[in-house]
C-alpha cells in the first residue's frame, strides 16, 4: 500500500515544478516582447536621422539637383513614415518641387509579394514650378530625357497599390519666358484623393 505522505509529497513537488516552468516560460516571452519593442523604439529614436541623410543624398543624385528634408519621423509600429519639409530645388536654386508633409503608411504585403503596397499616401500643401527659359528649354527637360542609366537597370519596378491617395492644397506654377511676352498663370490651392489606386494590369 502506498505511503499516502509520499504521494502528496510527490504531487507538490510536480505543482511546484509546473509552476516554475510557467514562470519561467512567461519570463521568457516577456523578455522576447521587451527587445522587440526596444529594438522598435529604437529604430523609431536612432534611424531617422540617417534615412533622412540617405533620402536626401538619394534624391539629389537621382534628380541632379539639391534635395532637403527639415524633419523626418518613423514608426515602425504601424510602418508609417513622415517627412516634414521637403524641398527640391532647381538648378537656379528656386524651388522645383515641395511639400509641407509627406505622410507614407506602407503594406506589410510590400515585403511578401513583389509589389509596392501603400495603405496610405498624403500631400499636405504640395507645390510644383514648371518653366520654359529663353532659350525654349522646359526647366525638367534633363529628367525627361532617356539617360543611359535608365536603359541600364535591370528589370521594370514592381506594380503598385495604393489603398488611399490625398493631395491636400496643391499649388502649380507654370512660367513661359520663350514669348516676347512673358507668361505666369497659377493653378490650386486643389484637394483631391483616389481610392484603391493599382498599376497592376486588368486580366481580359
Amino acid at each position: 500500500m502506498s505511503d499516502p505522505f509520499s504521494i502528496l509529497e510527490l504531487r507538490r513537488e510536480s505543482g511546484a515544478r509546473a509552476r516554475r516552468l510557467r514562470r519561467w516560460r512567461l519570463s521568457l516571452v516577456i523578455g522576447a516582447l521587451l527587445l522587440v519593442v526596444l529594438g522598435l523604439a529604437g529604430v523609431a529614436f536612432i534611424a531617422p536621422p540617417f534615412v533622412k541623410r540617405q533620402l536626401e543624398h538619394r534624391l539629389a543624385d537621382a534628380l541632379h539637383r539639391e534635395a532637403t528634408i527639415r524633419d523626418l519621423h518613423l514608426n515602425p509600429f504601424d510602418l508609417s513614415m513622415t517627412v516634414d519639409g521637403l524641398a527640391i530645388n532647381d538648378r537656379d536654386g528656386r524651388l522645383l518641387f515641395g511639400c509641407e508633409r509627406l505622410y507614407v503608411k506602407f503594406g506589410l504585403g510590400s515585403f511578401f509579394s513583389g509589389q509596392w503596397i501603400f495603405k496610405e499616401i498624403s500631400l499636405m500643401a504640395p507645390v510644383a514650378r514648371l518653366e520654359i527659359g529663353r532659350d525654349g528649354a522646359l526647366n525638367i527637360a534633363d529628367l525627361l530625357a532617356p539617360s543611359a542609366e535608365n536603359y541600364a537597370a535591370p528589370g521594370k519596378p514592381g506594380p503598385i497599390r495604393i489603398g488611399r491617395l490625398t493631395v491636400a492644397q496643391a499649388r502649380f506654377t507654370f512660367d513661359d519666358y520663350s514669348h516676347a511676352q512673358d507668361f505666369s498663370t497659377e493653378l490650386g490651392p486643389l484637394d483631391f484623393s483616389l481610392e484603391d489606386f493599382s498599376t497592376v494590369p486588368v486580366a481580359p
